[in-house]
Formats: C-alpha cells, sequence, structure tokens
C-alpha cells in the first residue's frame, strides 16, 4: 500500500478518534503500521485531529460526517461529487496539505482564505 508514496514527501494523516470505541484496537494497530512505513520512507508526517480536519473545511469542528460531505462538494466542486465520509476526509486532508506547502487550491473569497489560513495555523502549532 505505501509504494506508491514516493520517499520524502508531506503526508497529511488524520489521528486517531480516542472517543470512537468499535475497533479502537484494531484501528490504532493499522495507524500505527502506516506511520512506521512513512517514518522508513523518511516523509514528514503531519497529524491533523478529526476535529481540526471537519473545522477546516467546514468552519465547525463538531460538524458530523453529513456536513463534511457537503462542505467538500460545495467548496472543491470536483469533477464527480463526492458521496463516501472516508474520500470526503482524504480530500480535506489533501487540500490541507497543499495549503501547508504553500499551493492552496480552495477556490474561495479572500475573506474565506483568511480563515483557512487561521485554521491551518491549528495544524502548524502542532508542528
Amino acid at each position: 500500500m505505501l509504494r506508491v508514496i514516493p520517499d520524502r514527501v508531506l503526508v497529511v494523516v488524520e489521528a486517531p478518534a480516542y472517543r470512537s470505541q468499535v475497533g479502537l484496537h484494531e484501528r490504532s494497530g493499522v495507524w500505527w503500521m502506516v506511520v512506521a512505513g512513512l517514518l522508513e520512507k523518511r516523509c514528514e508526517i503531519v497529524e491533523v485531529a478529526p476535529a481540526t480536519r471537519a473545522k477546516y473545511v467546514t468552519g465547525n469542528g463538531r460538524a458530523d460526517k453529513k456536513a463534511v460531505v457537503k462542505a467538500v462538494n460545495s467548496l472543491y466542486r470536483l469533477p464527480n461529487p463526492v458521496t463516501d465520509d472516508n474520500l470526503a476526509d482524504a480530500v480535506t486532508l489533501s487540500a490541507m496539505g497543499l495549503r501547508l506547502m504553500g499551493v492552496p487550491v480552495e477556490r474561495v473569497r479572500s475573506k474565506r482564505s483568511a480563515e483557512f489560513e487561521e485554521r491551518l495555523q491549528v495544524v502548524r502549532r502542532g508542528l
């Protein structure tokens, strides 16, 4: 799975959701396996809390999965609408990584761009 990721690149990963009790043990194991593989490839890993991811795209850290999907479709206007919340999360994390690299992909007015920068400060403080 990690073969498709080049060495020494920025990778944005969602931090484990510790409040969720379903499959916590298994998901934690898989998460650490992925992170260990990325570290072996000398990738720069940025860990984003689920609430930060939700806030970045919706403006609300408590937004539910449906709100994230709706915001992704509204904001990014991809060729095909996103219907899966996992894909919406991946699109959001990718956009956050691109903004961290100085290549924002959001096509929004300057006021909204300032909001994104403000939200991303939370991520930068954690680096």
